[in-house]
């Protein structure tokens, strides 16, 4: 989006036109518009937090890879059975799902 808006600046538009064609406001347009480069890349960094799951993500991948076609609701009361761990982390218990899902 920064060099979207760079571009589109250079060539002459306005805030508001650039805002209009990329469909952002015009606060973001003149956000950016005032940015450096390194700042830009800086704020646009996606930072990823932490999970409690991030020690089970190897296993769950490999029960996702070992049944592609299972529903997803599914696949996780398998993993948290598997795992009775992790039911701490949902507001619920998983027991409270009905079995037919």
């Amino acid at each position: 989006m920064y060099h979207s808006i760079q571009v589109l600046k250079t060539q002459g538009y306005s805030i508001r036109s650039i805002a209009e064609v990329l469909g952002i406001s015009k606060t973001t347009v003149q956000e950016y518009s005032k940015l450096s480069i390194s700042e830009a890349e800086q704020k646009l960094s996606v930072v990823r937090r932490s999970s409690k799951l991030d020690p089970f993500e190897e296993i769950y991948l490999e029960k996702l890879s070992s049944y592609p076609k299972e529903r997803a609701n599914k696949l996780y009361r398998h993993f948290v059975k598997d795992h009775p761990a992790t039911s701490s982390f949902i507001p619920f218990a998983i027991e409270s799902l009905p079995s037919s899902i």
